[in-house]
C-alpha cells in the first residue's frame, strides 16, 4: 500500500517537476531579446517640429544613425548621416520660420469662489452655505443635508454669480468581498484584504444634481426621479454661458440609458436634451463622445444607435438631431480635432477601407452637415498622426 502510495505522489509531482526549467532554459529566454532584437529599422517616426511646417526626425538604419529634414512648405526631404552637416541645415531652415510656442498651463480654476469674486462654497453639516470674501456673511442654501445623504464638492457655479449647481450624494453600506493574497511582496505568508465588490441588485452610492440660487431663502430645483432612474454616474456638470441651465450627463445602472439632462433656473423643470437609450446596453465609457459647440446650441455626440458607431448634431436647444454627421457600414473610432469657426472634425475610423484589416485605424475629415468627407490618410495599414503646431500639416 505504502509503495502504491509513494507511486502515485511521485507521478503527480513529474509534471510539475518539468514545468519548472532548468537554469539553462531561463538564461535562453532571458537572451532572446538580444538575439532578434535590433533587426527592423525605420519603423517609426517622431517629429521634432522647428516651427510652421518644417520638422526633422531620426532613424535608427543598419550602419548606424540617420536624421532627416522635412521642408514640410514644399515637401522637400534631406537625410545626413553627418550630424555635423545636419545640425547645419537644420539650424539655417529654422531661422526661417517662428519657433513653435510652448503651451501655456491655465491657471487652475477655483471652483468654490463665485466667478465675481464675493462669494465662496463651503459645507457644514453635510450642507451647503456661501461666505462673503470681504464682510464673512454666512448664508445657508440646504437644510436637508444627512451624514449619510450629504452635499459634496463637486459643484459649478454659474457665470452670473447667482446660482450654485452641486452633486448630493447618498451613501449606503456596500458590499465587501474577502479575498486572500498568496504571495505579498512585503511577508512570506499569505495574506486577506477586503475590496467593495457590489452584486446585482445590491445597492450602491448615488448621487442628485441640485440648484441653488445663492441668496438667502432662494430658489432650489433638483432633477426630475423619472430622468435619473437607477443612477451609476453623475459627470460633465456644465453651465450654459447666459447662466439659463445647468447641464450634465446621467448614466444609468446597467448601461441603459445615457442621457444629458438640463435644469433650466427660469422654471426648474428639468429635460432631457438628448436620451441615448438602448434595450441591450450603452457603451458609455468605450464609445461615447460629447462636444458642446458654441455654449451648447449645437452639440456633436457619439451613438450606436444606427447598429455602427457614428457621430451627430444635435440642436443643443431644442435637443432635436439636427443631421447625422457620419453614416454607413464601419465605426468611428475617436474624435481627434474639432475646428468649430470651419465646422469641421477630424477622427479616426475603421473598417471603410475595403480588401484592408478593419482593426486599421485611417483618418478622415467631414463638415458638421456631413459634407466633404476627406481621407487624410491613405494606404494600406494602420496610421498614427502628429500635427504641426500651427495644425498645417501632419
Amino acid at each position: 500500500m505504502n509503495r502504491i502510495l509513494f507511486f502515485t505522489v511521485l507521478c503527480a509531482l513529474l509534471p510539475a517537476v518539468q514545468g519548472q526549467g532548468t537554469k539553462a532554459d531561463y538564461e535562453r529566454a532571458y537572451a532572446l531579446r538580444g538575439v532578434i532584437g535590433g533587426k527592423v529599422f525605420k519603423e517609426r517616426i517622431s517629429p521634432q517640429w522647428l516651427g510652421g511646417p518644417h520638422f526633422w526626425y531620426e532613424n535608427r538604419v543598419r550602419d548606424g544613425r540617420e536624421w532627416v529634414l522635412v521642408d514640410g512648405k514644399v515637401g522637400k526631404r534631406q537625410s545626413f548621416t553627418d550630424k555635423a552637416k545636419f545640425d547645419k541645415a537644420r539650424d539655417a531652415l529654422a531661422k526661417t520660420v517662428e519657433p513653435p510656442k510652448k503651451p501655456v498651463k491655465p491657471p487652475r480654476k477655483d471652483h468654490w469662489k463665485s466667478p465675481d469674486g464675493k462669494w465662496r462654497v463651503f459645507f457644514r453639516d453635510h450642507n451647503v452655505w456661501i461666505r462673503a470674501t470681504e464682510s464673512k456673511e454666512e448664508i445657508q442654501l440646504s437644510r436637508d443635508g444627512k451624514e449619510q445623504d450629504r452635499y459634496e464638492g463637486y459643484l459649478r457655479w454659474s457665470p452670473d454669480s447667482r446660482y450654485i449647481g452641486i452633486v448630493r450624494r447618498k451613501r449606503v453600506d456596500e458590499r465587501r468581498v474577502q479575498y486572500v493574497e498568496s504571495s505579498p511582496k512585503k511577508q512570506l505568508q499569505p495574506k486577506t484584504f477586503t475590496r467593495i465588490y457590489a452584486k446585482p441588485g445590491d445597492l450602491i452610492p448615488t448621487h442628485t444634481v441640485h440648484v441653488f440660487e445663492a441668496v438667502k431663502d432662494g430658489k432650489h430645483f433638483t432633477v426630475d426621479p423619472t430622468l435619473v432612474k437607477d443612477p451609476f454616474d453623475t459627470r460633465e456638470l456644465k453651465w450654459r454661458p447666459d447662466s439659463s441651465g445647468l447641464l450634465f450627463e446621467h448614466i444609468e445602472r446597467g448601461f441603459g440609458a445615457h442621457r444629458v439632462i438640463e435644469i433650466p433656473v427660469a422654471d426648474g423643470q428639468s429635460r432631457a436634451v438628448i436620451d441615448e437609450t438602448a434595450e441591450t446596453f450603452v457603451f458609455v465609457y468605450g464609445n461615447s463622445y460629447r462636444r458642446d459647440i458654441d455654449g451648447g446650441k449645437e452639440i456633436i455626440w457619439r451613438s450606436e444607435r444606427d447598429g455602427w458607431n457614428h457621430l451627430y448634431l444635435y440642436d443643443g436647444v431644442t435637443g432635436k438631431v439636427k443631421n447625422q454627421i457620419t453614416k454607413g457600414k464601419w465605426v468611428v473610432r475617436e474624435v481627434v480635432e474639432v475646428d468649430e469657426e470651419k465646422r469641421q472634425i477630424i477622427f479616426k475610423v475603421g473598417g471603410r477601407e475595403k480588401g484592408q484589416d478593419p482593426y486599421y485605424l485611417h483618418y478622415y475629415r467631414i463638415n458638421f452637415d456631413g459634407s466633404g468627407l476627406v481621407h487624410l490618410t491613405p494606404g494600406d495599414g494602420t496610421h498614427s498622426v502628429q500635427y504641426s503646431a500651427d495644425r498645417s500639416v501632419f
